[in-house]
């Protein structure tokens, strides 16, 4: 169900209309495996000897940010990958600057993020046998989807995920904290479908679980998409904008949301339009 039917369109519509995303537990961390995908290598970056001699074989041009906490970059940290595309946890020591590497591939992202997921939690958590299982599932949801926002969105994710260390990664998998939480936002809107449902409904089941009425994630989305598909076109961009802006809440604001009867209240605009669209 949706919130507060009376106010927002009919009982149909309003009850297919909670969207998106928002960190959370088991959900975000299998979304956020899904969607990363490309099929571009990511290439070593140029072999190069820092003024102190240190070698740094295997360190991108593009990633001079790496930091003295990681003196030999190949040698000294084998747990990075040779483009540098994200640094992976097994190099605590190394600056989150690498994350910014330009030209960087979603396969790249892939390959740095699977390098700190298979090396700080058990396989019985992640679930894969090999890296290469890993980088094949990561770059699945970018693959399926096509677009380059999608892209981008995860490699921010994959890129945030593997500057950290292996507390972080923990933490952000279990979905406590708020470790890379605007990425985890970013990759669920961008890479998702027309209706805009996945986070919409990451916020519904995580933070609406009584109001809502949904007993599982996919119920969410089920009756999520079957609204979108019974409205016309302009009221179908207007769902899909206010499930977009739904899915960056916090529980709290989400709350708010469900709630809110005279703006301002959080999404109020994006409701507001969904309301007397026609």
């Amino acid at each position: 169900m949706l919130r507060n039917l009376d106010c927002v369109l009919s009982a149909t519509l309003v009850a297919s209309g909670l969207l998106m995303t928002s960190a959370c537990s088991v959900t975000v961390g299998e979304t956020s495996l899904s969607a990363s995908d490309t099929d571009n290598p990511t290439t070593a970056g140029p072999t190069d000897t820092d003024p102190s001699g240190t070698d740094t074989a295997g360190t991108s041009a593009g990633c001079p940010g790496t930091s003295a906490g990681c003196p030999g970059t190949s040698a000294g940290c084998p747990g990075t990958s040779a483009g540098c595309p994200g640094t992976s946890a097994g190099c605590p020591g190394t600056s989150a600057g690498c994350a910014t590497t330009e030209g960087q591939t979603v396969e790249g992202s892939c390959l740095a993020f699977c390098e700190g997921l298979l090396e700080c939690l058990p396989v019985e958590e992640h679930g894969f046998d090999t890296q290469q299982d890993c980088i094949d599932d990561c770059m699945i949801n970018s693959d399926s989807v096509g677009t380059q926002e999608c892209d981008d969105a995860t490699i921010s994710i994959n890129e945030c995920v593997a500057g950290l260390e292996c507390e972080g990664i923990s933490d952000w998998w279990s979905g406590t904290g708020d470790v890379c939480s605007a990425e985890t936002v970013g990759v669920n809107v961008q890479c998702d479908g027309p209706a805009k449902c996945i986070g919409y409904c990451v916020v519904a089941v995580e933070c609406l679980s009584e109001e809502a009425m949904y007993d599982s994630f996919d119920a969410c989305l089920t009756d999520c998409e079957g609204g979108y598909d019974s409205l016309s076109m302009s009221c179908q961009d207007a769902y899909a904008g206010m499930n977009a802006c739904v899915a960056t809440l916090t529980c709290e604001e989400a709350g708010e949301w469900w709630f809110g009867d005279t703006p301002p209240y959080p999404c109020s605009d994006e409701t507001e339009v969904l309301t007397n669209c026609e």
